[in-house]
């Protein structure tokens, strides 16, 4: 097997949260443990990416600007190396260019450019020398969505979701814990959480007879300023409920979890992948992205753009309630994306 050269770069901030970094961080894990050699390459210092690769003991480097460029990339990636690039959609959708010309770049000097979810289906529609040689979208689950027509190496579906290994080792278990967990992810920075909370207080939480109890997280990546507001608005609430910040045992608490309420982030790929009943909370400019999500059975979604999402919530509540099978766990992700992926790559080579 050729050891291969693989760069990292990957949207972060204290707006977008860690999720794309993690997922970066478990296929760098996993391509160094086969003898690869591995690299990040960041824009900017987030202390909790450079602590997470000091102690996998992962290369990384800063490279200047604002974005990537290929004149500050062109330092350190070469002919035949592999560049991974898993971008925020929300970012490159608003000013798509430089994403595709980068690429177009990368690919007159022969560096394998792989990208992950970036620009969402805007991509599939990119003449072939902007297209990278290899897609990943771990969110189109079905065969009857858009093809990436210009894209030979086109991996899409949820068996290519990259997630921490450690979520194999949790099964669902809350089918009698009476817990509503709300996780919105990094920072939250739609407000999703306090959003959730006055819609519980107003409400009495009605909606949720099976609720015994709540439990919001939130991360790290929290402003300090907004954590006392909602722990004051979560104890005004009548049912038990708690705040917990940024709590080890995180995929504990989501298998423990009744219902589970959450962005559209990398949660809802453990959710699936644990088999947790989930609801996730969505916005207009990824509406058609996650869709495939709501298609296959998978998780239901709520356009939070929309007039009237917090009846649309309580609609689907109720209907999951009324169900046959009420709030019926699903695993429909088994969590060895990863290693389809590296896999992949090896063969590529």
């Amino acid at each position: 097997m050729t050891n291969l050269v693989i760069h990292f770069c990957c949207s972060l901030s204290t707006a977008i949260g860690m999720g794309h970094f993690q997922r970066s961080l478990v296929l760098a894990r996993l391509a160094q443990e086969r003898g690869h050699h591995v690299n990040f390459l960041l824009l900017i210092s987030q202390e909790i990416a450079t602590k997470a690769l000091i102690e996998n003991k992962l290369n990384y480097h800063f490279v200047s600007g604002e974005q990537f460029s290929f004149s500050a990339l062109s330092t350190y990636c070469h002919p035949h190396h592999f560049l991974v690039l898993d971008l925020c959609d929300h970012i490159t959708m608003q000013n798509p260019a430089p994403l595709h010309s980068l690429v177009k770049t990368l690919n007159k000097n022969n560096i394998k450019t792989i990208l992950i979810d970036g620009l969402g289906q805007e991509i599939y529609h990119r003449p072939p020398e902007e297209m990278p040689e290899i897609l990943i979208s771990p969110y189109v689950m079905s065969e009857g969505s858009k093809t990436a027509r210009n894209c030979e190496h086109w991996l899409n579906g949820g068996q290519y979701a990259v997630l921490p290994p450690e979520v194999l080792l949790h099964k669902y278990k809350g089918e009698k814990s009476g817990k509503l967990l709300i996780t919105m992810g990094g920072s939250d920075p739609d407000y999703f959480t306090e959003a959730l909370l006055e819609y519980l207080l107003v409400t009495n939480a009605q909606d949720f007879s099976f609720i015994e109890k709540i439990e919001i997280i939130v991360t790290r990546l929290f402003s300090k300023d907004r954590i006392n507001p909602i722990k004051n608005v979560a104890s005004q609430i009548s049912l038990e409920t708690t705040v917990l910040v940024n709590p080890p045992n995180f995929l504990e608490v989501l298998a423990y979890s009744r219902l589970v309420l959450c962005g559209y982030g990398l949660t809802r790929y453990e959710t699936a992948a644990i088999g947790v009943p989930t609801i996730a909370l969505i916005k207009d400019e990824i509406a058609e992205n996650t869709k495939p999500f709501e298609d296959e059975g998978i998780m239901p979604l709520v356009n939070t753009s929309k007039n009237g999402w917090k009846t649309c919530l309580s609609e689907i509540v109720k209907m999951q309630l009324s169900s046959l099978h009420p709030l019926q766990p699903q695993q429909t992700i088994d969590g060895k994306g990863a290693n389809r992926i590296i896999l992949h790559l090896e063969k590529f080579a």
